[in-house]
């Protein structure tokens, strides 16, 4: 994967994505599902196959993490998800 993780261990990759306001960053590519969380206040969405909205802390999209996504912040401020595979 392109991105440091968080957390890694035998069970779970956790990987922490910052995405500036109006811009986008491709969620990393796994085998299996992955769980994408909102971590800051903000507006985003996940989208690839399916379209998932976040609107702040908590919200969340269930994933096939081999399928190509993307995360797009729609807010004014930076915004922070974790990906856990």
């Amino acid at each position: 994967a392109a991105t440091k993780p968080e957390l890694e261990n035998t069970w779970y990759r956790a990987e922490r994505l910052v995405v500036g306001p109006g811009k986008s960053m491709p969620v990393p590519t796994h085998d299996g599902t992955t769980v994408i969380v909102m971590q800051t206040p903000g507006a985003a969405a996940v989208d690839g196959p399916t379209w998932s909205p976040m609107n702040g802390p908590g919200d969340f999209a269930r994933i096939d993490g081999a399928q190509k996504y993307v995360v797009h912040n729609r807010g004014t401020a930076d915004i922070e998800v974790v990906a856990v595979a």
